[in-house]
């Protein structure tokens, strides 16, 4: 008897044939199933936000919600770059980015609210982030502000194509949706189950890829 998790990627909302093609060559992800278990290497968490005269230098990744201020671009050939001033109540920092400049410059307003994530350098005493990550502030449906964020590996040729970890993180929670508890089967008798209060087979994959807290996290 099928399953479920037999079925093609391609027919899983937002894929498609070409789609499902790029991830069948690159990842070897053909069906639900693969997908289903296509776990995440880490979780970023994006529940809190830092206040910009608080970054620690040294921290791996800040979150930021702040308005742009100013917009520009700068230098030339390799050296062109697109920088931007982030500011909030407590100071600014300066976004710079070498890559997806044309598409940056129609997406970021100034004087307008977003939500920034990325790793905080130290340059001539000032600090700046490179390449962070930045989408509009107020959309609950895209953000990933307030969440464990799912961090998928993905080859840079795949990358190139479209398909980012932010891509497969959506594929993930849609196919989540999707799927009901009979799809995903215990595989521990309930007797064992019970004693050690393990976590329930679906909902340790809902937990696995998209944990709504640490514990969800720890207990899958």
């Amino acid at each position: 008897m099928s399953s479920v998790l037999d079925t093609p990627l391609m027919f899983l909302k937002g894929v498609g044939e070409v789609r499902a093609g790029l991830l069948a060559e690159g990842m070897q992800l053909h069906t639900f199933r693969d997908l289903l278990y296509y776990y995440p290497y880490r979780h970023n968490d994006r529940t809190s936000f830092t206040a910009i005269q608080a970054i620690d230098p040294e921290a791996s990744a800040v979150q930021l919600k702040g308005i742009i201020r100013h917009i520009e671009v700068v230098g030339h050939a390799r050296a062109k770059r697109l920088t931007a001033t982030l500011s909030d109540a407590s100071g600014t920092i300066e976004l710079v980015w070498f890559n997806g400049i044309t598409w940056l410059k129609r997406y970021l307003k100034e004087d307008t609210l977003y939500i920034v994530y990325g790793k905080p350098n130290l340059y001539q005493r000032k600090l700046n982030i490179m390449h962070p990550e930045i989408e509009l502030a107020g959309n609950a449906a895209t953000t990933s502000a307030g969440k464990l964020d799912p961090m998928y590996s993905v080859p840079d040729k795949l990358k190139n194509r479209g398909i980012s970890s932010k891509v497969i993180a959506r594929m993930t929670e849609e196919l989540l949706k999707r799927l009901t508890a009979t799809d995903i089967p215990e595989c521990i008798p309930d007797t064992i189950r019970n004693a050690y209060r393990l976590t329930p087979r679906y909902l340790a994959m809902q937990h696995i890829h998209h944990p709504a807290s640490e514990r969800e996290k720890q207990q899958a």
